[in-house]
């Protein structure tokens, strides 16, 4: 079995070598980007979340245009459950009043609309990315989304927004708010506050610390830290291996001139490099072929 040594170091040769893809291509340098055969054939995330396509996106088109807006946290809980700028470029930013003249009800109406449509013309809603599981309700997805997470989370706005409001607030605090939300998992409302942490709640004093296990980040600890990948891993005991990891492997970023990186974009890492290896063991392959952007 290699050493927690060797894995540590082979996470972090993934990591600048994936780096390196995404500057030689947005340098405008041609394929290939890299000799690592797995990297040339399969598709991985970016190391930096906020360079990946869909990130920017939304980005781009709701978060820096609304950056004020006090819903924003709201936004991107649709953005996320969708994860596809087609669709949520035709959605629209979702400004919904407080107000009877425009409400939840009617921009609900407006996304079955817009869902309904692009479903009859054949065209893709949802990026697959992200699983959305309907929780073995026989319910059409949209309609799930819908009554099970968008509502409820719309109906809490004011705690929310109260909590965001608090002097000091974390993002582990705003974290645990947000997983009150039916519907809004762990790991989901974790990628809403990777989203909005660059916008809103830019002095939360763990900005740089905050971190949400997703089963792919499970499996890649798993595996640097010589376990069995599907060993279980309560989350004190993940977010400790993650502190001692993420000092480590900030600093190795820092020594080759890589880009500050956060422990959310570890996470990410170690769930990217757990498919990398997966092929590399012969034990699968990622969905997605050729190297993402």
């Amino acid at each position: 079995m290699p050493s927690k040594d060797k894995m540590i170091y082979e996470l972090f040769e993934f990591m600048r070598e994936r780096h390196k893809i995404y500057l030689a291509k947005e340098s405008g340098k041609s394929k290939p980007w890299t000799k690592d055969k797995i990297l040339q054939t399969y598709r991985f995330c970016n190391i930096y979340r906020q360079n990946d396509t869909v990130t920017k996106w939304i980005a781009d088109n709701w978060c820096k245009p609304h950056a004020k807006d006090p819903h924003l946290w709201f936004a991107m809980v649709v953005a996320r459950f969708i994860n596809l700028p087609a669709t949520l470029e035709e959605l629209s930013y979702p400004r919904i009043l407080q107000s009877d003249r425009y409400g939840y009800e009617e921009w609900a109406q407006n996304f079955k609309s817009v869902i309904s449509i692009r479903q009859a013309a054949g065209e893709l809603i949802y990026n697959s990315a992200y699983i959305v599981s309907t929780n073995g309700r026989k319910m059409i997805k949209h309609e799930y989304l819908l009554a099970e997470v968008f509502k409820p989370a719309w109906l809490a706005r004011g705690r929310i927004e109260g909590t965001m409001g608090y002097k000091g607030i974390t993002l582990a605090n705003l974290h645990e708010e947000l997983t009150t939300i039916m519907g809004l998992g762990s790991f989901m409302a974790g990628q809403v506050i990777n989203d909005l942490k660059h916008w809103q709640m830019k002095k939360a004093p763990d900005w740089w610390t905050f971190a949400v296990p997703g089963p792919g980040s499970r499996r890649g600890l798993n595996r640097v830290l010589g376990r069995d990948k599907d060993a279980p891993w309560p989350v004190s005991d993940w977010d400790d291996e993650m502190e001692i990891l993420y000092e480590r492997i900030a600093q190795m970023c820092a020594a080759e001139g890589m880009p500050r990186l956060d422990k959310s974009n570890l996470q990410n890492s170690l769930c990217e490099v757990d498919k990398w290896w997966r092929v590399k063991l012969g034990e699968g392959r990622p969905r997605s072929l050729y190297p993402g952007v």
